[in-house]
């Protein structure tokens, strides 16, 4: 069953932004923007509004934009920093926390992560009361369409490596992009 606005504790979320940087992902937008409206009716019914704010690096908020309105979805446009997709991270979750959204989800958008997930994600946060949850690419039952095998092999290794090296052997997908975290988390990155 469902938690309705009404139904959830003080502390529970009621809005979410999504940070998507667009640089080079012209193929996959509106996919990963229809996908996104699947996210935010899923989110609506838990009584979360999911916003998406999109970084604009090349020229990808006009598909974006018509996607998004034949759907529905909430879509803010920027454009995006000169420095590249990390930058515009970095810049969308301060607008997100500037904002006063209480969940910032972040996400690749060329259709690697799958947005139709991020109610799951977020139903995780809740359910096990953490500050960040990871969508991963190595647990059973998860993938990353498209990834070439080297590709593949240079994530795998960097993530043990990771977990090695900080001992955190919990967190399979430390370099993934694919997350959502409480605003209070994010505020603490000191972007």
């Amino acid at each position: 069953m469902a938690a309705h606005a009404s139904d959830q504790s003080p502390d529970a979320p009621r809005t979410a932004t999504v940070v998507l940087p667009t640089y080079g992902v012209e193929p996959a937008i509106g996919t990963v923007v229809r996908d996104l409206a699947v996210a935010s009716y899923a989110l609506g019914a838990r009584g979360i509004a999911l916003d998406v704010l999109l970084l604009d690096g090349g020229d990808h908020a006009r598909r974006a934009r018509e996607v998004a309105d034949d759907l529905g979805v909430e879509l803010r446009c920027v454009p995006g920093p000169e420095a590249g997709a990390g930058a515009a991270f970095r810049d969308g979750m301060r607008l997100a926390v500037e904002a006063g959204v209480d969940l910032v989800i972040t996400m690749d958008p060329n259709g690697r992560h799958d947005a139709t997930q991020i109610p799951l994600l977020v139903d995780e946060l809740i359910r096990r009361r953490c500050h960040v949850v990871i969508g991963s690419r190595w647990t059973r039952g998860s993938g990353t369409p498209g990834l070439s095998p080297g590709r593949w092999f240079l994530g795998r290794a960097a993530n043990v490596t990771f977990r090695w090296v900080t001992g955190t052997p919990r967190i399979r997908d430390a370099t993934t992009s694919f997350r959502v975290a409480r605003r209070e988390v994010v505020e603490g990155l000191g972007h």
